[in-house]
């Protein structure tokens, strides 16, 4: 066996080896990244199922009921929403609850904006009804502009909001 002929058996041997631990190095990469996303699932199922969000979550219907006797995800005017951030009192347990569920749902946003949970997972009814994004995203617009911040659509409930309407008119 010539000398060539050696060096292109361990070139070859050396490119399959190489080939091979990059699909290796590829599967593991893709068994991490799912690793993680179900790793984020399973902590905004835990949160969902946490008793602090099931009140909060429970006071801020009861506040939606207040501007709709049937809220199914009818969003609050922007003056109902606006009337309401600038006489709540920030310490209260009103305010205390909408804010805890306004993180809850804030947190799913962040993870749909970011491509972590796919929006037909986010929109399945495994994290809450998407209906209380009606009276969330209203307030959450009005207390950014109360406060005079920049209120950025791209991380907004709205946008979350606005998914949850397009993916449940696809389904009628």
């Amino acid at each position: 066996m010539s000398l060539d002929t050696v060096g292109l058996i361990i070139g070859l041997v050396s490119a399959f080896t190489a080939i091979l631990s990059a699909l290796f190095a590829w599967k593991a990469v893709r068994v991490a990244e799912r690793t993680n996303i179900a790793g984020l699932i399973a902590e905004l199922h835990q949160l969902y199922r946490s008793e602090t969000n099931f009140h909060a979550t429970q006071k801020v219907w009861e506040l939606y009921r207040q501007f709709q006797e049937n809220p199914e995800g009818t969003p609050i005017s922007y003056q109902q929403a606006s009337e309401f951030v600038s006489s709540a009192n920030e310490a209260s347990e009103e305010w205390k609850a909408v804010h805890d569920t306004w993180v809850y749902w804030s947190y799913l946003a962040l993870l749909v904006n970011n491509g972590f949970i796919n929006d037909s997972l986010a929109m399945s009814g495994a994290f809450g009804s998407k209906a209380i994004l009606g009276f969330l995203y209203p307030v959450e617009k009005a207390f950014i502009n109360y406060k005079g911040m920049k209120y950025d659509y791209d991380t907004s409930l709205q946008k979350l909001y606005e998914l949850w309407t397009v993916k449940s008119k696809k389904k009628l």
